[in-house]
């Protein structure tokens, strides 16, 4: 099967690497394999593939990088680069078409859309190609054509028995020429002679066409540029000129043009005529819409995808939000419950399983929209030194209930010395509490799970082991893409969403580490790697942030509560009340504005999405007629971006739903301890 084009495809990642390898080889391509940049320039030196596939994430020259040196290179210069990444940001696809790049397709991408912009390109790159080399050799034969028959009247000139043979190769020529050839006069626009190509071109018999004039044939709306020009030939202002026009023909139809035109002079001078030679362009004007209008779809595509983009931020924040906000009242309420002392152990006991059951949803939540925030580069790390160990150690305390119940036989090994390292103690923490809810997930009861801790060089390295049902070798290399379920495929159950361990890999690699699956097959149990670097163990600070003590005797507010969630307001209001603050609720933002002309009150608590408006518009209200009333913002929108804007208006505090009973309380009494 003769091929299709030969395609050099660059990836570090061999699966990635063999997955593209055969998806195109299948469709009868050329495929030349390189899994570095290195190889990648050396390939191309030693022969120019027609279309280049190339990873922008590779250790050493990455693909911007080896991008940028083939767009150096005059031999690689017009080779398309198709870039292939993880990440959408739109930084990295200005970076990418800055450096030369054409296109870009997202992993994990769809095959057809592989193929179809492959298959664009390879024939984009060709129509270029041969299009420029036509265009070349038909200015190469104009240019001849014209340098010739400009010495051939420079001759005639010179001598009378030259001017005979210049006739005779001028009528054989001009007779002959592959361009179309005529001489027009400047005064009436006829013809005085055409050759047989220039007829051709117009459609028309010579006998027909001396008969005429030029604008007999010249297309209405390309009449005047025509006449424009040759005014300022005639008047000396240009020596000649070139244009590209359409001709009609007698069907009807039209053909577009490249025409030449020259002021020549019969023997008294004063009767100028006109030398045109033309070429007929329509199959490259052809060409030229095709592409003006494939680059307009791509255009209208990109944009489309963009639109697309940001319609899928704003359902994940609307999604969170509405998520987020039925659960702050069970969360609430199931808080509350637990404290009453006045309950059965059985109850309580119930009331915990509600409570952490609601908890896990919460996280779930922020798995989804943390993995959305990592790819797009939105989450920031706020690194501190702190001790592996005693991230190790909460993690742990989050799922020991759930170790107890499944009778695990577990076991921590990290004491000793210290694990000094510069974390986000919350994002890892969530990382090992993602490790430990996997191999929760997949050891049988009675199986054992054990977290190891040691050093190894500069860096620390945390194993956690489990005695479960372990990973099959070909699920190693894709057991850390999103969405991807293993035991969805193999058994038809539901394990979750499928995104905790695409978000721990890209939190560690966030802190500078790696993270690594083994395992000796099915049945044998799994491992999970995580090696981060050390640093100077006097920057440890071991202790654990404290949490505020509460005031020994806490401060009764007069509170506006303002939540148009009915279940919500309710129970929060029960609580503060229970708390011994005074509470009034509004369910949107009108009734809040009338509430707070009525009544003095020392501390706004409101959502921020409401029915009439939205809570920071209320803020800015209130704030206007009273600059210091303090707020605290709760709302299921929780990016660094809404809460830097809640902050921005006057809110004290943004808490996210669903939202922890004690930190509110905690949160009120800050803002009490300043008032005082």
């Amino acid at each position: 099967m003769t091929s299709k084009g030969t395609i050099l495809v660059v990836d570090d990642t061999l699966a990635s690497l063999k997955l593209l390898a055969d998806i195109l080889a299948a469709e009868g391509y050329n495929i030349r394999p390189a899994d570095s940049g290195e190889l990648a320039m050396a390939s191309v030196a030693s022969s120019p593939p027609e279309l280049i596939l190339l990873d922008i994430r590779m250790p050493g020259m990455d693909g911007f990088e080896v991008c940028r040196r083939l767009k150096e290179q005059q031999e690689s210069r017009e080779i398309p680069v198709l870039f292939i990444s993880a990440t959408t940001a739109q930084e990295e696809r200005v970076k990418g078409l800055k450096v030369g790049g054409v296109d870009f397709i997202s992993k994990p991408f769809q095959r057809e859309d592989l193929l179809a912009r492959v298959g664009i390109h390879l024939e984009l790159a060709r129509l270029r190609t041969n299009l420029e080399n036509q265009v070349a050799q038909r200015t190469a034969e104009l240019k001849a054509a014209y340098e010739q028959l400009e010495n051939e009247l420079e001759e005639r000139k010179q001598a009378e028995d030259e001017l005979r043979v210049s006739e005779t190769r001028f009528k054989s020529m001009f007779n002959e020429a592959p361009l179309g050839i005529a001489v027009v006069d400047s005064l009436n626009g006829r013809f005085y002679s055409v050759n047989a190509m220039f007829a051709k071109i117009a459609g028309r018999t010579v006998e027909e066409l001396v008969q005429i004039d030029w604008m007999s044939i010249t297309h209405p709306e390309d009449i005047q540029a025509d006449l424009d020009k040759m005014a300022e030939m005639n008047a000396g202002k240009i020596p000649g000129f070139q244009m590209e026009k359409r001709y009609l023909r007698p069907d009807g139809s039209h053909v577009w043009i490249n025409m030449t035109i020259a002021p020549m002079y019969v023997e008294d001078k004063t009767h100028p005529i006109h030398l045109l030679m033309i070429e007929e362009i329509t199959e490259r004007k052809r060409m030229e819409e095709g592409l003006k209008a494939a680059k307009l779809s791509a255009e209208r595509a990109k944009e489309a995808a963009e639109e697309s983009s940001r319609a899928k931020d704003r359902f994940l924040a609307i999604l969170s939000h509405e998520l987020r906000t039925p659960l702050t009242p069970v969360l609430a309420l199931t808080s509350a419950l637990v404290a009453d002392e006045s309950l059965v152990d059985a109850l309580i006991k119930d009331i915990q399983t509600i409570h952490r059951n609601v908890e896990l949803e919460a996280r779930l939540i922020d798995d989804l929209l943390d993995v959305t925030r990592v790819v797009r580069g939105k989450i920031k790390l706020d690194k501190r030194p702190v001790d592996l160990g005693e991230i190790i150690k909460r993690a742990v305390e989050v799922c020991l209930e759930d170790i107890k119940v499944r009778r695990i036989h577990f076991g921590v090994k990290c004491e000793g010395e210290p694990y000094p390292i510069l974390a986000d103690t919350a994002r890892l923490q969530q990382v090992f509490w993602n490790l430990l809810k996997n191999a929760l997930k997949f050891t049988p009861k009675d199986g054992c799970i054990g977290i190891e801790c040691r050093r190894v060089g500069q860096s620390v390295v945390a194993e956690v082991k489990d005695s479960g049902r372990g990973i099959a070798a070909e699920d190693l290399v894709r057991i850390f893409n999103p969405f991807e379920q293993i035991e969805r495929r193999e058994s038809g159950a539901l394990g979750g969403l499928g995104l905790g361990l695409t978000l721990s890999k890209s939190l560690v690699e966030l802190h500078g580490g790696t993270i690594e699956a083994k395992s000796e097959g099915l049945g044998l149990g799994a491992t999970f790697c995580v090696t981060l670097p050390l640093v100077e163990e006097s920057t440890l600070s071991i202790k654990s942030p404290a949490l505020p003590s509460p005031p020994a005797h806490p401060r009764s507010l007069r509170i506006l509560l303002v939540e148009d969630h009915g279940d919500t307001a309710r129970i929060l209001s029960r609580l503060l009340r229970n708390q011994g603050h005074e509470v009034r609720i509004a369910g949107d933002l009108k009734h809040a504005l009338e509430l707070s002309r009525q009544w003095e009150f020392d501390l706004l608590l409101s959502d921020l999405g409401l029915p009439d408006g939205n809570g920071r518009d209320l803020m800015r209200q209130l704030r206007s007629t009273r600059p210091k009333i303090p707020g605290i913002a709760i709302s299921g929108f929780g990016t660094e971006e809404d809460i830097r804007q809640s902050l921005a208006v006057g809110f004290e505090e943004h808490l996210v739903k669903p939202l922890n009973i004690a930190a509110l309380g905690a949160a009120i009494q800050r803002i009490a301890a300043k008032a005082a």
